[in-house]
């Protein structure tokens, strides 16, 4: 939990008493690889807390399974369609492996926030970090298809030694065997010998 916490922190610590308080009021889930937390067409008023594992938002459209997000331990997802509007989801979120969450209605954590300046803050904070990590993505999706390879390994490296390359390659917008190609150490090597 110690982990968790730190991840959860931006620039202000998580408050300590509300970081339990917060976790009392979940429901611990358990879901097995490649099944959805939230599926499409549902409405969630739940922010669900990694505790173990790893999950994809993903949106399907004309055949094509387009990776939107990847969470890790100590983070935060939820259908924002649910979680703003109260409507059903487009996107689907899925795990990629055994994962386990804190589920989390949103009413819990707007209470808490209602009470606490300190974990207000703190709410303030985690959703200024999302638009961060919405930039961020679209920094890596410019380019071409190695500028976007090399800008993932800079900001999200943990992904390429935990997500399935078909995912990662969905993120990136480009077809698996040009992700398979880029990670080879054959074409890493060959790049490194260049001026």
């Amino acid at each position: 939990m110690k982990e968790i916490k730190k991840r959860l922190t931006v620039r202000s610590p998580f408050p300590e008493k509300e970081f339990e308080s917060l976790l009392s009021k979940g429901t611990e889930l358990r879901f097995k690889p490649r099944t959805p937390i939230v599926g499409p067409g549902v409405a969630d008023d739940r922010i669900f807390l990694i505790k173990k594992g790893l999950a994809c938002g993903v949106y399907r459209a004309k055949g094509r399974e387009h990776t939107i997000y990847f969470a890790f331990p100590g983070d935060i997802i939820g259908s924002t369609a649910g979680l703003c509007l109260g409507k059903p989801t487009s996107i689907s979120i899925e795990t990629f492996t055994n994962t386990v969450v804190t589920a989390i209605p949103i009413q819990e954590v707007i209470r808490m926030a209602a009470a606490s300046t300190e974990f207000m803050v703190w709410v303030i904070e985690w959703f200024l970090m999302q638009l961060y990590v919405i930039e961020s993505k679209c920094i890596i999706l410019t380019g071409d298809a190695l500028e976007r390879y090399d800008a993932l390994v800079k900001q999200r490296n943990e992904l390429l030694r935990q997500a399935p390359i078909r995912a990662i390659a969905s993120y990136l917008g480009i077809a698996e065997n040009s992700l398979s190609r880029l990670r080879s150490p054959k074409y890493q090597l060959v790049r490194k010998k260049k001026p």
